[in-house]
């Protein structure tokens, strides 16, 4: 079954990129222990892990134009190839072949999930060294999730006796197809676009409002609610002059759907826009909001890990916002709130 499920997304992956839509693969990896900074290769340091995002493009002919590369990962030396291939069709046939060969070294154990997608589970045991409370072993489990197996899963795990498990190692295909295109997909994206640009305006006006009054001397009070222990805090803050200009500045930022590394921090984003698709009309604070939603894969020092991002504004005052991130480690770890920002008031006076 994954096998021809596997020949399917190729093939449509093959008939969409020769009409000129763009092909995406996400790869990541982690181990608990790696290699430390050059010069001290022989003793190991904190875990090494590494995300790598991988977009190929392709002119209306069908040929291949080029490609474009980001890597995110624990350690900031790391950086990502160029994989870039003539010959798209063949490079897939491989990737099927890398898939096949993956999914024969285990044996099917039932249904999972992998990053909340329906997956399927093989699992390989293999005798592993002494641990102080016996002999352990060697545990992989592989997911795959089932309408498109290239995205999949190997997780490596010390099995101790005591029937207690540590990963070791993980890599992750945890994307793999076209991105938006055709009729459906041109109609969201303008949608989507839409709906962005009219909270860029709406708080680009808001933003106008509130620096007029600054202007004539009224001081910004700044309202804020955030989740970043696990435990709610609120916020109430006055700033005047140049200090509540760049506060509004920030949140104008943040309205064109951009994600800052730190929501709160008071330094202007630096990351480009995101990959950002708009999710639908929302409320927030009793009030009409828009909501934008992004997902990542990311290395964690636990392993990889899932993060889905929500962006939501309110569409008259699009300064009032709320920015949450849900964490789950992969492959079927529980979501979480990882952070959770809002602006729920803004007054100048």
């Amino acid at each position: 079954m994954l096998r021809q499920a596997a020949d399917r997304v190729r093939a449509e992956i093959i008939e969409a990129t020769n009409e000129g839509c763009a092909f995406s693969y996400e790869e990541g990896e982690y181990r608990s222990s790696g290699l430390s900074a050059v010069g001290e290769s022989d003793s190991l340091a904190a875990p090494y892990g590494r995300v790598a995002r991988t977009t190929m493009e392709f002119g209306p002919d069908g040929q291949m134009k080029g490609e474009r590369q980001s890597v995110t990962g624990l350690q900031s030396t790391l950086s990502g190839g160029s994989s870039f291939e003539s010959d798209f069709p063949a490079w897939l046939s491989e990737q099927v072949v890398s898939l096949m060969d993956m999914l024969a070294r285990g044996a099917y154990v039932g249904e999972s999930s992998f990053s909340g997608r329906p997956s399927l589970r093989y699992e390989m045991r293999m005798e592993g060294g002494i641990a102080s409370s016996g002999p352990m072993e060697s545990l992989f489990i592989f997911d795959y999730v089932t309408d498109n197996p290239f995205v999949r899963i190997e997780s490596q795990y010390d099995a101790f006796p005591d029937g207690t498990v540590e990963l070791v190692r993980q890599w992750a295909m945890s994307e793999f197809g076209v991105e938006d295109c055709g009729p459906d997909g041109e109609a969201a994206r303008s949608i989507g676009e839409a709906a962005a640009l009219d909270i860029k305006q709406n708080a680009l006006h808001a933003h106008d409002a509130l620096l007029e009054r600054i202007e004539a001397g009224c001081a910004l009070t700044l309202t804020t609610e955030s989740n970043i222990t696990q435990q709610a805090d609120g916020e109430t803050r006055r700033s005047e002059g140049d200090d509540a200009r760049n506060l509004l500045s920030y949140y104008v930022a943040i309205a064109g759907v951009v994600s800052p590394e730190i929501v709160g921090d008071e330094d202007y984003p630096t990351e480009e826009p995101s990959e950002y698709s708009y999710a639908g009309e929302t409320e927030l604070f009793g009030r009409p909001a828009a909501r934008f939603e992004h997902s990542e894969v990311r290395a964690s020092e636990s392993g990889l890990a899932n993060y889905f991002n929500v962006l939501e504004f309110v569409r008259e005052n699009p300064l009032l916002s709320r920015a949450t991130v849900y964490g789950a480690v992969l492959p079927d770890g529980a979501p979480s709130i990882a952070h959770r920002q809002a602006v729920s008031s803004l007054p100048a006076d």
